[in-house]
């Protein structure tokens, strides 16, 4: 029996993809056919679990009460560890004061969506986009954390690269060389 939308089934799916396509991301899952043998539940679970994006699951504590594999590698916790943390260990201190507000107005409006750092349990920082819906279930609240700790970096790279560039052309542009090796 290949296929069906058992976890064992997803899971290897997913990994063939992935090597088929040469990469290391999955945008979008698409499950093509009902599978009337496998529970939904496992085959959401198997998505949950294989996902590379940080899945996170909160009370309305802001306690994490589940997590998937990505978020306890983004958070550097194992399962067990980053369960029962609230969200308020994780950010800038500077947004602590201020986050029983915005997540009273979380709550109001349904959703959530932008930007935050992250602190990891050995002291790094990571950039996240964050994606969050509010009363996904009754008193739970789903978070979706994109790492772009990387994409920062190289855009600052670039940023400061170009303004060299600038610079370096724009001070003496009659000190431009052009050489052409045809």
């Amino acid at each position: 029996n290949r296929g069906g939308l058992s976890r064992k089934w997803v899971m290897q799916a997913a990994g063939e993809s992935l090597r088929r396509l040469g990469t290391d991301y999955i945008d979008v899952y698409y499950l093509h056919k009902e599978d009337h043998d496998t529970p939904l539940a496992e085959t959401v679970r198997a998505i949950f679990e294989s996902a590379l994006d940080a899945i996170l699951i909160l009370d309305d504590a802001r306690r994490y009460v589940d997590a998937n594999p990505a978020a306890c590698t983004l958070f550097g916790l194992d399962h067990e560890r980053l369960l029962g943390c609230r969200l308020d260990e994780f950010v800038e201190p500077e947004l602590v004061p201020v986050l029983d507000e915005r997540w009273r107005v979380f709550l109001e409006r349904g959703t959530g969506k932008g930007e935050l750092q992250i602190l990891r349990r050995d002291g790094t920082w990571r950039d996240v986009e964050l994606t969050s819906r509010a009363n996904f279930l009754p008193g739970r609240h789903l978070s979706i954390l994109r790492d772009i700790t990387d994409q920062k970096v190289a855009e600052e790279a670039l940023q400061a690269s170009e303004e060299r560039f600038y610079i370096a052309f724009s001070a003496k542009p009659a000190d431009v060389t052009h050489v052409c090796t045809d």
